[in-house]
């Protein structure tokens, strides 16, 4: 063995993996030991509970090992991290924790010296090229979710009966402030034309947002299956705002089960994130007539400063008198007039709010978008 490799957490579950997957070609390729340090990750933020070790295991061809073991290591690449090693996700401004990947490893600073410590907090370049993604896909592979996971995972296959499945991971958000929404017509575009060549195809829906279900199975009826999940209230914000390490080890539970279940899909339907790309990279890839990718014209939305938040307490409370939740919903001024915005979306003009008729009007629009 020549070192170690430790994988610190600075995303999501979809992230982390993707993370994790490239410490493990690492190790293989170097002979190196993999370290799972996810303590106070985005997905736990509990900085004694290790989160890895309670949903996971790594396939015994991965030479694995502890932070303990790296106590005498002297070699640490890149140097920068070595106050900082045995924090659970350490930031600081000095120095970019957060942002380490195989690019930035110099392993020419190395010589003969043995143990040597590499950290990773980011995927690299050859996490996107198509000469590493058979590497890839085999490292993902090698991450082992625990027994009551896989029980759940074979569960929802054999629930499906043989039928042909086209997964569909739908990223909507449920009200976090900077996911943009979207469309979901898309989705029902690409499904149904899956649909014109495999009439008997289930549809196994992954979201985070109950009513955006809720919008499949009115379209699609029986034909959609979903994992049980303890969703969230609508528009409180993604599943990893739950607060208790309960909640989140749940959360987890189910964002991993809908992973591998996607990966068993005969199609797949879905965002280019990080959690597809676990799910793709399981499956092997899947091929181009099979993967369809949604890409969103926002990659995340981050309203303009001409985007207002709505203050006219008359204007709040025509929409509080229907039930429309205010999330995404903005005012810009052009030229004199106020127009209403969802995210980066003109819905109308401001002026004649105090009509109610046009306030459901202008709400039907929300819902058409927003989904809630």
């Amino acid at each position: 063995m020549n070192g170690y490799v430790l994988v610190k957490s600075y995303y999501g579950w979809g992230g982390d993996l993707a993370v994790l997957a490239e410490a493990i070609n690492l190790a293989s390729r170097n002979n190196l030991a993999v370290v799972v340090d996810w303590r106070g990750s985005f997905s736990n933020r509990v900085e004694t509970e290790n989160v890895f070790d309670n949903l996971f295991n790594l396939s015994p061809s991965v030479l694995r090992a502890n932070l303990c073991d790296l106590k005498d290591v002297s070699k640490i690449i890149p140097d920068y991290w070595r106050p900082y090693v045995f924090e659970p996700s350490p930031y600081t401004k000095e120095h970019p924790l957060t942002k380490v990947s195989r690019d930035d490893l110099d392993f020419n600073s190395i010589e003969n010296i043995k143990p040597y410590l590499v950290i990773l907090s980011r995927e690299s370049s050859c996490f996107y090229k198509k000469e590493h993604q058979q590497e890839i896909c085999d490292s993902y592979n090698k991450i082992i979710p625990n027994k009551n996971i896989q029980a759940s995972i074979e569960e929802i296959h054999d629930s499906w009966n043989g039928h042909p499945t086209i997964g569909v991971h739908f990223r909507h958000g449920n009200g976090e402030p900077t996911v943009a929404y979207p469309d979901i017509k898309w989705y029902y575009r690409t499904i149904d034309y899956i649909l014109l060549s495999r009439p008997e195809a289930l549809v196994f829906v992954s979201t985070d947002c109950f009513a955006a279900l809720h919008e499949f199975q009115q379209r699609y009826g029986a034909r959609i299956v979903s994992t049980k999940k303890k969703y969230l209230p609508v528009g409180v914000g993604g599943m990893h705002y739950y607060n208790t390490l309960e909640e989140r080890l749940l959360s987890g539970q189910e964002a991993i089960t809908d992973i591998w279940s996607l990966s068993k899909c005969d199609y797949f339907v879905g965002t280019k994130s990080f959690f597809s790309y676990a799910a793709n990279h399981l499956a092997g890839n899947f091929p181009k007539e099979k993967g369809f990718w949604y890409v969103n014209t926002l990659r995340s939305f981050k309203p303009s400063k001409d985007l207002a938040p709505i203050k006219s307490t008359k204007f709040r409370s025509l929409f509080e008198s229907i039930n429309v939740s205010l999330d995404g919903i903005y005012i810009k001024n052009e030229e004199g007039l106020n127009f209403v915005y969802l995210q980066e979306k003109k819905l109308g003009p401001v002026h004649i709010s105090d009509n109610i008729d046009y306030i459901i009007k202008i709400a039907k629009s929300i819902q058409e978008i927003r989904l809630y």
